[in-house]
């Protein structure tokens, strides 16, 4: 009895391991065919391009955290198990993030150092913005969508030329010094749900 319950079990995860590894297989291979200009990470399975100076961010799941451009390899902040953004050496050229539905969290430092940006199109799946994610960025005004629970610390330091914020009424954690630097800064306005 005990034999036949565990070839049962054994035989159950070979099968489920064998789908998923298929389906996994199978988006590799449609997003390697799709475009050549993207860029896949496996795990997360989030693509990105930049064309115009609109960098295009598509997939599932959360974008890795990153160390930022400004950090030297001997810095306190410089983490050695972070790359760089892959965009890193061209963030000056950004001046609109559009992130598909199916992102759930943007990385620490993700866009931080992108002077010229200008506006951001949220995904409607984000719940997450990481740490120093858009600081030192060109934007002048943020409305962030209503999927959004966390900020993390200094999310949108050091944005010179913010000036206008609404943030969702479901909020959960605001880091202190997410706008810190922000020295435009005029107004944060909670937007309450409307259906």
């Amino acid at each position: 009895e005990y034999i036949w319950y565990a070839a049962t079990v054994i035989l159950t995860i070979a099968l489920s391991f064998s789908l998923v590894r298929s389906e996994i297989d199978g988006y590799k291979e449609n997003v390697a065919s799709t475009s050549v200009p993207f860029v896949e990470n496996p795990i997360e399975m989030v693509s990105w391009s930049l064309d115009d100076g609109i960098l295009h961010i598509r997939g599932n799941g959360a974008m890795e955290d990153y160390n930022g451009i400004w950090m030297e390899k001997d810095a306190e902040e410089y983490d050695e198990g972070r790359e760089y953004a892959p965009w890193a050496d061209r963030m000056g050229e950004i001046t609109k993030i559009v992130m598909s539905d199916g992102i759930t969290d943007i990385g620490d430092n993700a866009f931080a150092g992108a002077v010229n940006l200008q506006e951001v199109e949220w995904s409607d799946s984000l719940q997450t913005i990481g740490a120093r994610a858009f600081s030192n960025t060109g934007l002048e005004q943020i409305s962030l969508p209503y999927s959004i629970e966390t900020m993390e610390e200094l999310a949108f330091d050091s944005c010179k030329d913010l000036k206008h914020v609404e943030l969702p009424y479901r909020l959960v954690y605001l880091e202190a010094g997410t706008f810190m630097d922000c020295t435009a800064l005029e107004d944060v306005i909670i937007r309450p749900y409307t259906s």
